[in-house]
């Protein structure tokens, strides 16, 4: 009997075992920063130190229920950037959170406690910076909305001006912007099965 208890016990720890590395290797979506590296865009250095800030960033829906883990950026100086993500019917913050990026022009990321997001809602994540890169089509001519890259489906880009780092959230106001994509902000994506 005691065997048995025991051989029972040591199955179940293996069980839970692999079901745990399973949801470990959960794969983490980075729509923005996925859409960069396809081949069809070119990235440019625009400002590095403008006297005036902007809050940039994407409109975006998901196609499935999932969770946000972290928020990147990408922007041609280091330093601690402020990320926004808003509900952009209510127009109102969900979550902010600093990524500091140490070395310039590199992908940054800060894990963030997931937060929830549905299919079909639109949102909005933001970046304040008073320097940027552009995103622009090597064949010239508009960026085609929706861009759809995973389970991300991003419905345009967005500015507003800033009078500093440490301003109020602004959410952007300025969404019909079909030749560039500036300051580049991500988030990492995990949805549901």
């Amino acid at each position: 009997m005691r065997k048995q208890v025991v051989l029972t016990l040591l199955l179940s720890l293996i069980l839970f075992s692999l079901l745990s590395c399973q949801m470990e290797t959960q794969p983490i979506e980075e729509g923005f920063t996925s859409f960069l590296a396809d081949s069809t865009m070119k990235i440019k250095v625009t400002a590095t130190n403008n006297p005036v800030y902007y809050e940039f960033g994407l409109r975006f829906q998901v196609l499935k229920e999932g969770k946000v883990v972290k928020f990147g950026t990408r922007l041609p100086n280091s330093g601690t950037y402020r990320v926004s993500i808003w509900d952009f019917t209510e127009k109102t913050v969900l979550l902010s959170q600093n990524v500091i990026q140490t070395q310039a022009n590199t992908q940054a990321w800060a894990d963030i406690s997931g937060l929830a997001i549905k299919p079909e809602k639109e949102y909005f994540i933001s970046v304040v910076a008073n320097n940027w890169n552009d995103a622009l089509p090597k064949a010239g001519g508009n960026i085609l909305y929706p861009i759809i890259k995973g389970s991300v489906k991003v419905l345009g880009f967005g500015y507003a001006s800033q009078p500093s780092a440490t301003a109020t959230p602004r959410l952007p106001n300025e969404t019909n912007n079909t030749k560039s994509i500036s300051g580049f902000v991500d988030f990492g994506f995990i949805p549901n099965n």
